[in-house]
């Protein structure tokens, strides 16, 4: 005796995915010069095309070519912010819109990258008695002072900027 059982009530219909509520942005934070524009943190926040809000907001950092991508995001107005601690501004923003379904290409966001001077100053060739000296570059507030050995740094300022560089010796209050 064979025992046969039949299912009725399949379909040959295929599964619907849900609809889209989301939307997508797309684009490059760089440095002005050099090539590798990784880690550049980028933070998309809320705003009603006036100020910004903390409460939703998403981020990503970017990869050796700048390009960020950040998914998931609900449609509406949004500023976003590219920053980094290397770069001379705090941060570079655009305003976008987000719309369901759709990716969101914004332009470039450009930042002005920063390194350091750093060097020695040895009084008439000594390798110590050399503190006090003020190092200064014109027409900028960039400004060290030289330890025992004349070492000194100068942090924070714009790659590729050019200025002259002044040494004084004196007591500074």
């Amino acid at each position: 005796l064979f025992l046969i059982l039949l299912s009725t009530g399949c379909d040959n219909e295929t599964p619907q995915e849900p609809p889209m509520t989301t939307g997508s942005i797309i684009g490059i934070a760089k440095f002005s010069s050099g090539s590798d524009n990784s880690g550049i943190n980028v933070v998309v926040s809320k705003s009603d095309g006036l100020t910004s809000s903390e409460e939703t907001y998403y981020t990503a950092a970017t990869d050796s070519h700048g390009l960020f991508l950040i998914k998931d995001v609900q449609p509406g107005n949004y500023t976003v912010y590219a920053s980094s601690t290397k770069s001379v501004e705090k941060a570079v923003s655009r305003t976008v819109s987000v719309k369901v379904g759709q990716t969101t290409t914004i332009g470039d966001l450009v930042l002005t990258p920063t390194g350091e001077i750093r060097g020695n100053i040895a009084i008439d060739g000594n390798d110590s008695g050399n503190s006090g000296l003020m190092v200064f570059l014109e027409g900028t507030s960039f400004v060290a002072v030289t330890d025992d050995k004349g070492d000194f740094c100068l942090q924070g300022v714009p790659a590729g900027s050019k200025h002259k560089m002044f040494v004084q010796k004196g007591i500074f209050m």
